[in-house]
């Protein structure tokens, strides 16, 4: 069994679509997934790892199952009495038989005793840059164990880098203008699919779509019992939201080549 912990549709964001595209991932494997949410949502369970409620809830799933944390760095902080559960989820992942913990970025420095009370026992930790990585190798998480992605990007690859200004070594400011005048021509023109241009965050934005069910053949009996009593109401709403998302790209494309 695989346990995911992370935010979930139909929350916005792009954490809960990176927790979406794994789930959807693992399920293509054919494993069985479960998924814990710190917010109400689609997942199977929700638990808030500050608290001694979530943080158990969380340690009674990872036995023998590999775990996949989105953890925020501000649950390593000592402030709020967080001792007790910290410990619950320095459990959790101790009990698991592979751990990887995907860290935001870190906001403040967080105690070495606690970062190796939580962290010490992960089979990897993912930091958000390199200077998070420095930071959490200070706290004592060996290097072996620690690497670096972004924290955040876009939901779909960006179109290609962007040409260079093509400006001497001391642009005049004429020269500076008719370069923003050509850029700004260039966003205008471009395509309605590249990504680029006023409606460019639009066309990465991705359309409404229920996320997949997962879990024991009693929960997803249920989950399917209630999306039929539900869809009536629920799936005309979503193909509003999704006309009205199409609606506003062909308009703002009009609008930029007009």
């Amino acid at each position: 069994m695989i346990v995911i912990y992370g935010e979930y549709p139909p929350s916005p964001g792009p954490a809960a679509e990176a927790t979406l595209e794994l789930v959807r991932a693992h399920l293509a494997d054919g494993a069985d997934v479960q998924v814990v949410s710190p917010l109400p949502s689609a997942a199977h369970h929700e638990a808030d790892l500050a608290t001694v409620r979530g943080a158990a809830l969380l340690a009674r799933l990872t036995p023998g199952a590999d775990l996949e944390l989105a953890l925020d760095p501000a649950l390593l902080a000592g402030r709020g009495g967080r001792a007790p559960a910290q410990a619950l989820l320095a459990l959790a992942i101790s009990r698991a038989r592979h751990s990887t913990v995907r860290l935001g970025p870190l906001r403040a420095a967080a105690g070495r005793g606690r970062v190796k009370l939580v962290l010490g026992s992960a089979g990897s930790v993912v930091a958000a840059s390199e200077l998070d990585a420095a930071a959490l190798e200070r706290a004592g998480i060996d290097r072996a164990r620690l690497s670096v992605r972004a924290a955040a990007g876009p939901l779909l690859p960006v179109a290609g880098v962007r040409e260079p200004w093509g400006l001497g070594e001391d642009p005049g400011r004429e020269e500076l203008e008719a370069a923003v005048r050509r850029r700004a021509a260039e966003d205008r023109g471009a395509g309605s699919g590249n990504g680029t241009g006023p409606a460019g965050p639009l066309h990465r934005l991705r359309p409404f779509a229920p996320p997949p069910s997962s879990g024991t053949p009693l929960i997803a009996m249920v989950k399917k019992a209630v999306y039929r009593l539900t869809s009536w109401v629920l799936l005309p709403l979503v193909e509003h939201v999704n006309q009205l998302h199409r609606a506003t790209i062909e308009s703002t494309d009009r609008q930029a080549g007009s």
